[in-house]
């Protein structure tokens, strides 16, 4: 029972990583493209 409440705490964990990775990612990516749009050479 103890196994399963900490797997399940580990598991809440991972996911709030894996969104919050998730998010700076596309706003890492959003921010290179927009950077690249606005010096680039029109």
């Amino acid at each position: 029972m103890i196994i399963a409440v900490s797997s399940r705490k580990i598991y809440k964990q991972a996911q709030r990583v894996r969104i919050l990775t998730g998010a700076i990612l596309l706003a890492g990516i959003t921010a290179i493209m927009f950077v690249a749009y606005t010096y680039s050479p029109s």
